[in-house]
């Protein structure tokens, strides 16, 4: 029997029996066992008032703070005050350091209150969505109380039409990509497997596969029997519970086709895995919506709350666990966007599924939700809808450092079974950012700064995965975080020098070709200020607020119809897509080819972590081999103290000279001893305010062959003093 059409959704509306909140329900600000204290009333009274006038509070620039009182004053008002009890408890037990002279401020934007308590550059924050009052029922933008058992499907279609009506074309399937002419999808009205292309309307599953595999799927072998009418009919207690509820879904959100990587990929075809793989990111980025299973630790937990076999969810209401009350206006600790996470979020297929998808339907904790390029959709805000948008990557045009290297770090921390997968499960991400990449990647590291990209270091002890290259992060297991030096310096002020000429061997011809930084090429522009601007490129002048002398910024202003358009500004030009297309050359193996400055330094020891909560490997002073003094700082993969020798050598090559007279890019904040060392403070020029230091490599030889073992930084001076050597480097 076809179960889609005997298992019918109950839905439900927005006003259930429950209702949304009264205005009788609202708690009071004050504690009824004691006194109001003058401090609560001050400090609720500062928020209320603020946000009192809903559409102008909704409207005010997110960057706005508003004072609101000390941390000590809120604690004196916790002795009275239940919302100031419960705000210094959430300040309690938040994992940032507080001092009770750190002042507690209000930022404004859209539908959130987030409370910031500072503490030397680190930041406690609590984030609120505003619950009904009298102020915004007029706009039904209301918080309301879900049915506990079923999810609202008709409510969720109406979700999706807006999106469909009102939103831009971020929201929608991306078609300027070409579409893939052969994509297996599973029809959900014949209930088979068919071909079409990625134009057709068509869901997308994302879930975790989950240790107990399954042994239906694709195979060379049923293929096709399940291109057959009525095949997964026939097999349906075969399925998985969520492949299950996931067609369900799709049919009754009125979408055909709906794409699932477990029976729209041969699983025992190594051209259809490879072929999808590299589609992935066309796959998910072409989907109607992506449909996220969540909830669940494996793929019989099932979509529940849909009317299937998978039954009604289940969902902890928590409406009054969390509520801060100032005077006649309430608040939802921690709003109803967040997610709790689940064995899906610690996935890293699953993470860049999602990324790369225009629409996400998310099933988490027993809720639903409906986010887009333009904000999102949940079952709590009734037709609320956020300006707030959520992945804009999807449209950007330059190659941006930060966004890659916070691709890289959230990447890296999530887990693979298959350790061999991890180059093809990151290269979603890069083929979605090679079009604003030139030269695209070689294993996941960008070319067009490659010599600075080498620059990552471990967040915690990385165990090697063999057969790919140990200097990229791809390369280990483990949570990795580029350096801050040149994470954001494409889009900051530092300037970097080249040094080696690196090569990577051509696929084709299997012979080296050089590869071309092309980044010092627009970087240059910060300095040499006199030079004329790239084509549809202007210089301004601005003050920082920091030096006396205004800097330049370059803004992108191209010609658009007859028109003169202002799109982007930054430090100097860049690259932009698809004006300066530089095409990628296919690498050969692993290894890279550099020339470049080597020179030999000594371990010293640790240095100690200026925050506890930083679990990182250890971090080891570098002295020069001959003087012994202080000559910089080396990033390591060890755990112990005991796992290397004070006075042991190590083998640094340069990656690139870099300047700045911001200390901050020196001094990540992380590392107390080396930050006091004053001997690590010298300048290539005494009479200059311009910081020098060479970024390093420490590699280990093997049979000629040099393996990366850590990344830091000799001050230039130091590396001047040291024997150095140019030579010729083969990385593996």
């Amino acid at each position: 029997m076809d179960r889609s059409k005997s298992a019918s959704p109950s839905t439900n509306s927005a006003e259930n029996e429950e209702g949304p909140i009264a205005s009788s329900s609202l708690s009071s600000t004050s504690n009824k066992s004691g006194p109001l204290s003058p401090f609560a009333c001050l400090i609720c009274s500062k928020i209320s008032s603020a946000v009192r006038d809903w559409q102008a509070f909704r409207k005010m620039d997110r960057k706005t703070n508003i004072q609101i009182a000390s941390r000590e004053s809120i604690k004196a008002a916790a002795q009275y005050c239940q919302t100031c009890a419960k705000l210094n408890s959430k300040f309690a037990s938040s994992s940032a350091r507080y001092c009770d002279e750190c002042g507690v401020t209000i930022s404004f934007g859209w539908d959130k209150l987030v409370f910031t308590n500072n503490y030397k550059h680190q930041h406690g924050i609590i984030k609120a969505t505003l619950l009904p009052s009298q102020a915004i029922d007029s706009e039904h933008q209301h918080y309301t109380r879900p049915n506990t058992e079923n999810i609202d499907l008709a409510q969720v279609q109406s979700w999706i039409s807006r999106c469909d009506s009102e939103h831009g074309p971020d929201c929608h399937a991306d078609h300027k990509r070409s579409p893939i002419h052969q994509l297996f999808f599973i029809d959900v009205h014949d209930l088979c497997i068919v071909a079409n292309n990625s134009r057709v309307k068509f869901t997308a599953l994302s879930y975790v596969w989950g240790k107990a595999q399954s042994p239906f799927q694709t195979l060379k072998s049923n293929k096709e029997e399940l291109c057959q009418p009525g095949s997964f009919l026939r097999r349906w207690n075969q399925l998985p519970r969520t492949v299950q509820d996931a067609i369900l879904l799709s049919k009754r959100l009125q979408v055909r086709y709906i794409w699932i990587d477990r029976f729209c990929i041969v699983q025992d075809d190594a051209d259809s895995i490879s072929e999808n793989i590299n589609a992935m990111a066309s796959i998910y980025s072409q989907s109607y919506f992506t449909i996220v299973a969540a909830d669940g630790s494996d793929p019989e937990f099932g979509l529940c709350g849909i009317g299937s076999d998978s039954g009604p969810r289940a969902f902890q209401e928590e409406l009054r666990s969390d509520v801060l009350a100032f005077e006649d206006l309430e608040f939802l600790l921690d709003g109803c966007a967040a997610e709790s996470n689940q064995a899906w979020h610690s996935r890293a297929w699953t993470y860049q599924e999602r990324l790369v998808s225009r629409r996400c339907l998310v099933f988490n904790r027993g809720m639903v939700q409906l986010r887009c390029q333009s904000g999102y959709f949940h079952e709590k805000l009734g037709l609320f809808e956020s300006s707030e948008g959520s992945r804009g990557f999807l449209n950007i045009f330059w190659p941006s450092r930060s966004l890659h290297g916070g691709f890289t770090k959230a990447y890296s921390s999530r887990a693979l079974t298959k350790q061999s997968d991890a180059p093809k499960a990151f290269s979603i991400i890069t083929e979605s950012l090679t079009p604003s990449f030139p030269g695209g990647f070689i294993w996941g590291m960008p070319v067009f700064y490659l010599d600075s990209a080498l620059d990552w270091t471990h967040m915690g002890v990385g165990i090697r995965r063999e057969g790919i290259p140990s200097w990229s992060f791809l390369g280990w297991q483990g949570p990795i975080e580029v350096n801050g030096f040149w994470a954001s310096s494409i889009e900051g002020r530092l300037l970097n020098i080249p040094i080696g000429m690196w090569k990577i061997k051509d696929s084709k011809t299997k012979e080296l070709v050089e590869i071309k930084l092309d980044h010092y090429e627009y970087e240059k522009y910060e300095n040499e200020e006199t030079m004329e601007p790239p084509k549809s490129w202007e210089r301004v002048w601005i003050s920082d607020g920091w030096s006396k002398k205004p800097k330049p910024e370059y803004r992108y202003t191209p010609m658009i119809g007859d028109d003169r358009k202002y799109l982007a500004s930054f430090p100097h030009p860049m690259p932009i897509t698809p004006l300066d297309p530089i095409p990628a050359v296919a690498m050969d193996g692993q290894y890279l080819y550099v020339t470049t400055q080597k020179a030999l330094f000594t371990l010293g020891e640790p240095v100690e972590p200026m925050d506890y909560h930083l679990h990182k490997p250890i971090a080891a002073l570098l002295h020069d081999i001959s003087t012994h003094r202080v000559a910089g700082i080396i990033e390591t993969n060890f755990e112990q103290r005991s796992e290397y020798v004070v006075g042991q050598e190590c083998l640094l090559i340069a990656l690139y000279h870099g300047q700045t007279n911001n200390t901050r890019w020196i001094y990540p904040g992380e590392y107390r001893q080396f930050d006091d060392d004053m001997e690590t403070k010298e300048s290539s020029n005494s009479n200059s305010t311009t910081w020098d230091w060479i970024q390093v490599l420490w590699v280990e030889l093997k049979k000629g062959i040099a393996y990366r073992r850590g990344t830091g930084r000799v001050w230039a001076r130091a590396w001047a003093s040291a024997e150095v050597t140019i030579s010729d480097i083969t990385l593996g």
